[in-house]
């Protein structure tokens, strides 16, 4: 390899392309990381005599010459630094172009020297490629143009557009100046690679001593490391990776897809970076062929659309009754049981099992969840329970009662599906409404209420609230009525089913004694009410009773 100390317009000058490879992340500079860029430049700025000011290391590997006589390199370290440079030397291009009478021969000189090739055509006319994601802003920086996209690259160029803006000490900034001190005053020690070299095992150990990877960038890079035919690389990248990049979005999002993938055989691997990326790497084995690592990506990218229907990015291809399910079943938060959700999609669509059949078994699972946090049951263990069901369930014969058996099958106490009995005895004095899980509890009451099945159902949109019948505050008048043993009542019963339902009247309601409470709710349209308006008091006994309603109907909502 050679190294060298260069300024920066030296990787610039003459017909070179820097491409960022596959295996490369997408360009995610952030603010911190550009003020302190452009705090260096302004610092050279103010110098009198500017000093040279050291930002880095670049390290580029050659590539095939491209035609035009363009010299075409991979950035294997440094990507971040070139990018950013160059949306500031765009910025400052186009504060020229504005200024036509001074700096037009600046604005030509920025955007045939730093930004473009002149006389290339086609492909090799930018001088830095970046990413899929990323290239169609960076080509909208580079033109000039308005940039639509919403991208890291996007939010960099506004950043600097107003950095520029405001100027240096009140005063307005010279942009020759400034771009002397970006092209003239930055320097960077150059490592060019040999041929020979391999770049993927580089850029590897760079980044292990670097920047921190994510588990998903650690499986990326291994996996397209792994391909060594371009061609296929590129095929690979653009059929499975980016769309499924695209899709989950975020590298959390894909790490915890990458966990509940590993996860499908049952198998209970551990969250954290090292074993996500482990048990890919494991699933090749040692010096997989491009075959097998294509085959992998083709598989991870089939899993990766069921993850985002069940975690609702995206409900395209499921029967309405399936999205409504998994739609509940993410308010009780059950990641642990995606693994077997996904396998069970990934059995619809070889037509092993129908959505019908998914749909009882969704229901299955919701009443094992929703009594199980009733009745008090401890959530450890779920994720083994979960875990064998996609070994122990019959996808192919008796999908629906395998799947039934297996909940039942470990019904000893404090540990199973809790049975009718049990469940009744609790769901009236179970303390529903909690400040955190008021998604769960808002599950509760419009699950009671659609079970009225009413003729004119109210629609339960995100402006309903929770009412207390017997407010969290009370008032003298509600201390009266309460008796002697308000305290303990109070306790007891605030947040239980029975005094709670469902109203667009909360503020209206607060804590007024019971009489005022129930001229407002006469002309509710809520089922849940009605029992409430058609008694005379409000006292433990009548939130107990209503409570017990409740829990029948409870009953047929979760059936066991």
């Amino acid at each position: 390899m050679k190294a060298g100390e260069i300024i920066f317009q030296s990787l610039l000058n003459g017909d070179v392309q820097y491409n960022i490879p596959l295996f490369q992340r997408t360009y995610n500079w952030r603010e911190s990381q550009w003020e302190r860029l452009w705090d260096d430049l302004l610092e050279i700025y103010a110098m009198p005599q500017p000093k040279n000011h050291f930002i880095g290391s670049v390290v580029t590997h050659p590539m095939t010459s491209i035609a035009g006589g363009t010299s075409k390199f991979a950035v294997i370290d440094g990507q971040q630094r070139i990018t950013t440079l160059l949306i500031i030397l765009a910025v400052i291009r186009n504060r020229a172009k504005a200024d036509p009478k001074e700096l037009t021969t600046l604005e030509d000189q920025i955007y045939k020297s730093s930004l473009i090739n002149e006389f290339a055509e086609g492909a090799g006319r930018i001088k830095l490629m970046p990413s899929r994601r990323d290239r169609d802003s960076f080509n909208d920086v580079v033109e000039g143009r308005e940039i639509s996209a919403d991208t890291q690259v996007a939010r960099a160029w506004i950043y600097f557009n107003n950095a520029l803006s405001q100027g240096y000490k009140d005063q307005r900034i010279d942009l020759r100046k400034l771009y002397t001190c970006i092209t003239s005053h930055l320097e960077v020690v150059s490592i060019t690679l040999q041929e020979s070299d391999n770049p993927n095992r580089i850029f590897e150990s760079l980044n292990y001593a670097g920047m921190e990877l994510t588990a998903s960038d650690l499986i990326r890079n291994y996996l397209f490391m792994n391909i060594r035919d371009s061609d296929t690389q590129d095929f690979a990248y653009d059929k499975y990776w980016y769309p499924m990049q695209e899709l989950l979005g975020s590298s959390s999002m894909m790490d915890n897809f990458f966990w509940r993938y590993l996860s499908m055989d049952g198998s209970l691997p551990r969250d954290d970076k090292d074993s996500i990326f482990n048990g890919v790497r494991g699933r090749l084995g040692f010096d997989p062929t491009d075959d097998a690592t294509v085959k992998l990506l083709h598989d991870v990218h089939k899993f990766s659309h069921y993850y985002a229907r069940i975690i609702g990015h995206n409900i395209s291809g499921l029967d309405e009754c399936i999205n409504t399910r998994l739609r509940r079943l993410r308010v009780l938060r059950i990641g642990v049981a995606y693994p077997f959700l996904m396998k069970a999609l990934d059995h619809i669509s070889s037509d092993t099992i129908t959505e019908n059949q998914l749909a009882k078994v969704l229901r299955m699972v919701e009443s094992f969840l929703v009594r199980r946090w009733v009745c008090g049951y401890t959530t450890r263990g779920h994720r083994q329970l979960f875990a064998r069901m996609v070994a122990s369930v019959d996808f192919h014969t008796d999908f629906v009662q395998s799947s039934k058996n297996h909940l039942l099958g470990d019904g000893y106490e404090g540990w199973g599906w809790p049975s009718d009995n049990r469940f009744r005895d609790r769901f009236s004095e179970f303390r529903l409404y909690v400040p955190s899980r008021l998604a769960r509890t808002r599950l509760v009451l419009t699950s009671l209420e659609r079970s009225f099945e009413s003729k004119e159902m109210p629609k339960l949109t995100e402006d309903i609230t929770i009412e207390h019948v017997m407010p969290q505050t009370l008032s003298d008048k509600w201390i009266a009525t309460l008796g002697q043993d308000v305290t303990e009542v109070h306790n007891h019963w605030l947040d239980t089913v029975g005094n709670l339902t469902l109203t667009g009247y909360n503020p209206k309601l607060g804590n007024r004694c019971f009489s005022k409470k129930k001229k407002y709710m006469k002309d509710s349209n809520f089922a849940l009410t009605k029992s409430i308006v058609e008694s005379d008091t409000w006292n433990a006994d009548t939130i107990q009773q209503r409570g017990r309603e409740l829990a029948e109907r409870a009953l047929k909502i979760w059936p066991r």
